[in-house]
């Protein structure tokens, strides 16, 4: 808007160059949304669960991102290769924080989060078209329910891991009646100082 268009060309080059220029304010979105912090075994599901709500909100009010996600699946070129993969290296970090706390358990995290967030991407960039399993994502109420069954999904996959927890919060409460030095239990469970002296003994 408001440049002709030899200064277009000049500029860009050509259409691909603009898009790729464009892409590139994009490309730290879902980096922004889940800012990045390591949190403790006691957080880790609430960390989660709110990224990935926090992720369907801002996918339902930034229509600039649905374009591009609707763009990556339409048209395989250097562009939306590249804004796919800088996306996947932005959030490598974080899942790999999430998969130590299931190391111990059967659960594949990191395939049930891409099932996840594929689902939520679909529900949201196709809202506009028709209703979804019989409801209507583009009203309030709806979105509420999207909500809730994120919550209640993200419960349901974290249950292995909540059971881990107790068994060893029980562990470091039997230790800590024993009079095992609280450095000890901490190298061989891998919690806080503070953690362990929050668990009773």
């Amino acid at each position: 808007a408001g440049i002709t268009s030899k200064v277009f060309y000049q500029w860009f080059g050509d259409l691909e160059g603009f898009l790729e220029v464009y892409t590139k304010t994009l490309d730290y979105w879902m980096n922004d949304i889940l800012e990045y912090r390591s949190p403790k075994k006691t957080e880790i599901k609430e960390y989660y669960k709110t990224a990935i709500i926090q992720l369907a909100k801002s996918l339902m009010e930034n229509k600039s991102i649905q374009q591009l996600l609707i763009w990556e699946i339409a048209d395989k070129n250097s562009v939306t290769r590249r804004s796919k993969k800088l996306r996947e290296l932005n959030v490598a970090a974080k899942m790999e924080s999430i998969e130590q706390w299931f190391a111990h358990t059967d659960v594949d995290v990191r395939a049930r989060t891409a099932l996840l967030v594929g689902g939520i991407y679909y529900t949201i960039i196709t809202r506009e078209l028709s209703e979804f399993c019989g409801i209507n994502f583009g009203d309030e109420k709806s979105n509420e329910r999207l909500f809730r069954a994120i919550e209640h999904i993200v419960d349901k996959l974290f249950e292995p891991v909540s059971t881990d927890h107790k068994s060893i919060q029980e562990i470091v409460s039997a230790l800590k009646q024993k009079g095992i030095d609280p450095t000890v239990i901490a190298e061989c469970t891998g919690l806080s100082i503070k953690e362990i002296k929050d668990i009773n003994s």
